[in-house]
């Protein structure tokens, strides 16, 4: 019997590694020499993993919610992001170019972050099989801390720059159903498709970095919260430009 789920990759997050279906994913499966077990057991692992990250959002939410209530904070207006009059040819006749610029802005914030924390020695440069990588300095941590923050590092680093890529099809897609009456509905789809996937790579995002900002600071990390502010608002208005997206079923992830 075949065991995979067709089409599973089609609006995946990419990051096999990590990827809780291996063993059901023919892409994946072709690629590599593991054997089925040897598969089946890192899935298990990484479905651990990511019940774990997904459990911090709901605290996340909350104390971003809160905080920005106190504050005054409007969780779906962005600041410092200049208006442009003319879209990049690639995004074609998308609504609004806020959350692009702001996707940009991330990838800008997280280097900064990690740059700062360079300096500071909280994070050292590591090489790995696989390249580049940070890790955070055991000798500024508790015992114990090390393996859940590097996680959260390693999902911070691993979507920082699939954001905004993510946030370009989407709108490209948006852009072409709005144009033409010819395949919009399969663009219509992929957009919703592309937002789904974004949203859940924001939200793990988001709890990756309340997890850094509730167990590697003492009193917390304002550049930080800076960081789940914006993350919140680009999740805001993606919902808010693409309301059929949470309805979208992707292939054995939904």
């Amino acid at each position: 019997m075949n065991h995979y789920i067709e089409n599973i990759f089609a609006y995946c997050d990419r990051w096999c590694k990590r990827c809780p279906f291996t063993a059901q994913c023919i892409a994946f499966v072709n690629s590599e020499k593991s054997t089925k077990e040897e598969l089946s057991k890192q899935d298990t692992e990484n479905r651990a993993f990511w019940e774990n990250v997904d459990a911090a959002l709901p605290q996340a939410e909350t104390f971003i919610e809160k905080t920005a209530k106190k504050e005054n904070i409007d969780l779906t207006v962005f600041d410092d992001i200049p208006k442009q009059v003319k879209f990049d040819l690639f995004q074609r006749k998308a609504v609004s170019n806020d959350v692009l610029k702001s996707g940009r802005k991330y990838e800008d914030m997280v280097d900064d972050w990690l740059d700062k924390q360079m300096e500071n020695k909280s994070i050292v440069a590591v090489e790995t099989e696989l390249g580049g990588a940070y890790k955070v300095n055991n000798a500024t941590l508790k015992i114990g801390k090390e393996e859940l923050l590097n996680g959260m590092i390693d999902i911070i680093v691993n979507y920082q720059l699939k954001l905004y890529l993510k946030i370009s099809r989407a709108y490209y897609s948006k852009g072409i159903s709005a144009e033409t009456d010819k395949n919009a509905n399969d663009a219509e789809k992929d957009a919703n498709g592309t937002v789904k996937t974004l949203t859940e790579m924001i939200n793990r995002s988001i709890s990756a970095w309340y997890i850094l900002f509730t167990n590697m600071f003492e009193g917390g990390d304002n550049d930080i919260y800076q960081i789940l502010l914006l993350l919140t608002r680009i999740k805001n208005n993606l919902l808010t430009d693409f309301p059929g997206c949470m309805d979208f079923k992707r292939p054995g992830l939904d």
